[in-house]
């Protein structure tokens, strides 16, 4: 159905061009030729190994289409929280939720800021 309502669109544009006549403006919503819905454009891995240890991540990360073609880039920050759930740096050291053995989390909860630019 989508691609029926292009061609009368078009051929609408057309005529009215011919006629020196403007097309009236249809909402975005009914274009055929707009796309409403989220479309992927691609993906980005974030490696969250330096988390096991509370320690802060921030990269820029390569997005990537389907058809394996750098689209963009992303920046990710994931930061470690303490208690109270505020990003550091702490000057208190009972805040600092540093770990030396990722194995002290355990059982514990884990609070993370994600920003993404």
């Amino acid at each position: 159905q989508r691609l029926v309502d292009m061609v009368t669109y078009w051929q609408q544009w057309q005529a009215a061009c011919e006629d020196n006549r403007v097309l009236d403006a249809r909402p975005l919503a009914k274009d055929p030729f707009v796309d409403m819905e989220p479309q992927l454009i691609g993906e980005g891995i974030v490696y969250l190994q330096p988390l096991l240890n509370m320690i802060d991540f921030d990269n820029n990360i390569a997005i990537i289409s389907p058809l394996a073609k750098v689209e963009g880039k992303m920046m990710v920050d994931i930061l470690p929280c303490d208690k109270k759930g505020q990003e550091g740096p702490w000057d208190d050291e009972d805040l600092d939720p540093y770990v030396e053995d990722a194995d002290e989390l355990l059982g514990k909860p884990a609070i993370f800021n994600v920003k993404i630019r």
